[in-house]
Formats: structure tokens, sequence, C-alpha cells
């Protein structure tokens, strides 16, 4: 990403600020022209719509130095005219424009829709390193419908390349929007939309905020997604079994398979969470299931019921990798003694979708 396109990708002109500044308007394109003291160079700044581009050339040759452009250009001169170029863009991006969330238009459109028509709340679910130390990752915006602790979208700008390894590396606005499985096929043979980025593609795709794809189809889209994530809430149930390491391997288990069939103890139901609690010595949450059949009886080679008992088949969603979801946690969010099936404190619930705001639940 060039330098102007990293400073003002999310900031929008102001033209009486810029004619104030000293830009000079031409057929609704804007210039500027500087000296950067003391390198004998000048900058050149180009304002088209939204767009700002420069250059920085020398006074008596007018050739372009492009080593200030040129990613990982060393040496005392090229740092020199670098930091007085940037500090140049600094002064105007300061001076002459204004903020906004995303680059695009239509991102802005979505998020001003979802914040002040919905009344839905946005957060930045992510963390990312900066100097030594994790901060708040500001460029992945979640959006969940008020009062629900469950995201919907999530809006980011990424470089279109890593959508489509056809297009150019140029970066764009772009929402990750939660659909039903059975819509993603359709989805994505449509202009605008690619399996979804960094996310569980059988249940999110991703939609490039370009005008590519239509507001409405968009609205339509995101409107979906919140009713998903909002009947969700009020109709699963939430379940924790326990698992005793001494009598079953379970991590062994759902290697083979992603499916696992449990005695049927409770009124599970279709489409039900179930997390699976791991005995001592590893005493943490380990995964999380979904009941995907119910009222299943096995019979044995003289096809008789075996001992009337009924089992539940559930399939895995997600391994708890990082092993965070500890006896000691979870004793805080209420869910102690865990010695038979039982419901899933909401306190609880609630905790493990703000610390894992991308897995189906």
């Amino acid at each position: 990403m060039r330098l102007e396109d990293e400073l003002f990708r999310r900031l929008r002109p102001n033209i009486q600020r810029l004619i104030e500044y000293g830009f000079i308007e031409q057929n609704g394109i804007f210039q500027y022209q500087t000296k950067l003291e003391d390198t004998g160079m000048y900058a050149r700044i180009t304002v088209e719509t939204n767009t700002v581009s420069g250059s920085v050339l020398d006074e008596f040759t007018d050739e372009e130095y492009v080593a200030v452009h040129t990613v990982g250009k060393k040496g005392n001169f090229a740092t020199k005219v670098r930091t007085a170029y940037l500090s140049c863009l600094e002064d105007i991006a300061k001076n002459c424009f204004e903020k906004r969330m995303y680059s695009s238009d239509q991102a802005n459109i979505m998020h001003e829709w979802m914040i002040n028509q919905l009344h839905d709340t946005a957060d930045h679910p992510f963390t990312k390193s900066q100097n030594s130390k994790r901060t708040v990752d500001n460029d992945f915006t979640a959006y969940k419908p008020n009062g629900c602790d469950k995201m919907y979208a999530l809006m980011f700008t990424i470089g279109k390349r890593k959508l489509d390894k056809t297009c150019d590396d140029e970066y764009v606005d772009a929402v990750n929007i939660k659909v039903e499985p059975s819509k993603v096929e359709d989805l994505l043979r449509l202009h605008g939309f690619y399996p979804a980025y960094h996310m569980n593609k059988k249940h999110w795709v991703t939609a490039i905020l370009d005008d590519t794809i239509k507001d409405e189809t968009l609205k339509e889209l995101l409107l979906k997604a919140r009713d998903l994530v909002g009947n969700r809430l009020l109709h699963n149930h939430y379940w924790v079994i326990p698992a005793n390491p001494a009598v079953y391997d379970i991590d062994a288990g759902f290697m083979q398979s992603d499916l696992m069939y449990w005695k049927q103890k409770l009124n599970y139901q279709i489409n039900d969470y179930v997390f699976i609690y791991y005995g001592m010595p590893f005493g943490e949450l380990r995964y999380l299931c979904k009941v995907v059949e119910r009222d299943i009886v096995f019979h044995d080679d003289l096809d008789k019921e075996s001992d009337n008992e009924m089992f539940i088949c559930l399939q895995k969603i997600h391994f708890f990798e990082d092993h965070q979801l500890t006896k000691k946690f979870i004793s805080n969010f209420g869910l102690t003694n865990i010695r038979s099936a039982r419901s899933m404190p909401q306190e609880l619930i609630n905790q493990i979708y703000k610390m894992y705001p991308t897995i189906m639940i």
C-alpha cells in the first residue's frame, strides 16, 4: 500500500479547506505543490474525488525521486526525504480532510444504516501487536444486534488479491455476512461475493463494498444475518456434558470423525449446542458441538435394540485449542461441579461469545 493510500484511506476531502490551504482546482482535480525543506526536493499532491496521489521531484531536474515510494529503501537521504514528505502529507490530512469510518461510500452507508437505523452495536473484537504490545485492531469492526453478544457482520479493509488471486492488489472495504449454509453456493455465483475471509466458509460469505453489489441486496442479506443470530439466541439451548479421559479418548475420536454419538440422557433438541468438558487431569471445556440428530437407537447383530438406550449425534464445531476455558476460569461464571450433563450458565455463554466471536454459536 502506498503512503498516500495508507494515510488517506479513511479520510474525505473538504473542498473549501483544500482551496484555503492552497490547492488549485482544474476540471475537478485539485493540485498542490510545496518544497521539502533541506532536501532539494518538492512535493506535488493531487486530490481527485476521494483519491490522493503524490510524487516527490528534484527541484533542478524535475525528475521524480521514486525512492520515497520504494518499500524498504534505506539510507540517510532517503529517510530524510521520506520523513519530510510524510510530514507534508500529514499536515494536509489534518487541515484539509475529515475522518470517516471506512474508505468507500458504500461501506459508510452500511455502517450508518446498521448503527442509526437498526440501532445495533459495533465493536472491535480483535487485537494486534504494536510496539511489542497488544492493542485493539480498529481495522475489523463487528456488528451485533442490541443486547446480543453474537455478531452477524464483520467489516474490514483487505487487499482484493487475498479474495481473488486474479485481481490487482488494490485495497477494498469488505464485509463478512452470516448466511444459511444452503445459500452460500448461490451467493458465490454472483459478482462481488467470495468465500468468507478467515471465517467459517459454510456459514459466512465475504462481500466487497465497492458498489458491485446493490445497497438493497446487502441490506436484505444483513437483515437475514441479524435474524439468524437473534433467533438462535432465543431458541437454541446450550448444554455442557462431562467426558472422562480415563474412559474414552475424545481427542482420538474427533480425529477420526467430526461426528460422535452420545447417550441421550436429557431433552436435547436438534440444533442445540453442547460444550464437552474434558475431566481431570485436563479440567477444561475442550469442544463445542451441535446436536444434528436425536432419538437414535442402535441394534445388535440380531437386529435387536441394545439395552433400549437412545443416543444423540454431535457434530464438532470448534476445538478450544488455546485451553483458556479451564475449570478455574469457568467457575467464575457459574459453572462448577460438572459431574453430569446440565444447562450452560448464560453468563458463561456471553463470555465465550466475547472471547471467540467467530465460532458458530
